[in-house]
């Protein structure tokens, strides 16, 4: 029971993840293929869409790892898990914060009919610099996950150095 209890939250974690990371790298496609004011406001009502599904999968993804560790009883002095959430925590706070500021600057450009706003593509490019710290936040996620890489804690804590 408890092994397909396991399978089915990795199921669920696994398709959560899909989610979550083809958001993560969807957006800028989304953001700079508008070529009027129109496209424009179907990208960005496209990505206040897109904000709600990254948020739910992101706390779906981390209650499943959760339950599937404590399912496993698994041992916390691994450093690849403890970075992987330290990492986790650190790409949610950057989403939150740095991202949000900058995404609201992109929100902000004045639509006038069907022009195109001549401070659009700026805007947008002053948000991938926070974007871009965040997807490389997903890959190293990602890999740690996959991977599983055996090093000492304390390399992590960079002590007995």
């Amino acid at each position: 029971m408890v092994l397909i209890i396991y399978k089915v939250l990795l199921l669920i974690h696994g398709i959560t993840a899909l989610i979550g990371i083809g958001q993560t790298f969807l957006i800028p496609l989304v953001l700079f293929l508008p070529k009027s004011g129109k496209q424009i406001r179907f990208a960005l009502n496209l990505l206040k869409k897109i904000g709600i599904i990254a948020s739910v999968s992101d706390y779906i993804l981390f209650l499943t790892g959760l339950w599937m560790l404590f399912y496993l009883d698994y041992q916390w002095n691994k450093a690849w898990l403890n970075l992987a959430i330290i990492l986790f925590f650190l790409m949610r706070i950057n989403i939150t914060v740095f991202c949000k500021k900058y995404v609201q600057k992109v929100y902000a450009v004045k639509i006038l009919d069907d022009e195109f706003p001549s401070d659009y593509h700026i805007k947008v490019k002053e948000l991938m610099y926070p974007l871009s710290f965040t997807q490389g936040l997903v890959l190293v996620i990602l890999c740690l996950m996959i991977l599983k890489p055996n090093f000492p804690l304390s390399y992590l804590l960079l002590a007995n150095r």
